[in-house]
């Protein structure tokens, strides 16, 4: 019996791991769609799990809230958890997903939108206005 929980405790142990590894892999990084509200619609994910958002040069809104990656699956949820989107994490790629996703203020996209990733520049942190 003991053997069995030692199992247990391990394979949820790696379990964790495995999602810390899939956030590890899109934190820090700004991810771009060039199809936005009049320009590039930006999201960039910060290392402490929050996220802010540009839709475009044509709206002035900049969205924040917090993220998570469950199984390859992004969700951002903004602060008043009005809206919520995922994405599929595919390499350095995000790839929307419509079903269950609010979708954005300004900017509706469509399923399969991919959103291009990036490094952010070395010392950005998320902008104190949105903290």
């Amino acid at each position: 019996m003991k053997r069995w929980a030692a199992c247990i405790v391990v394979w949820a142990f790696l379990l964790g791991l495995s999602g810390c590894e899939n956030g590890n892999r899109v934190a820090g990084k700004r991810y771009t769609f060039e199809e936005g509200a009049g320009g590039v619609f930006t999201i960039s994910l910060y290392e402490d799990g929050t996220f802010s958002y540009y839709e475009g040069g044509l709206s002035s809104y900049r969205g924040s809230g917090s993220w998570s990656v469950k199984k390859d699956v992004l969700t951002l949820t903004n602060g008043d958890d009005t809206l919520i989107n995922r994405f599929s994490v595919d390499g350095e790629n995000l790839i929307f997903i419509a079903e269950n996703s609010s979708n954005f203020h300004y900017v509706t996209l469509e399923n399969g939108a991919v959103f291009q990733g990036a490094p952010l520049s070395p010392g950005e942190s998320r902008p104190e206005a949105l903290a």
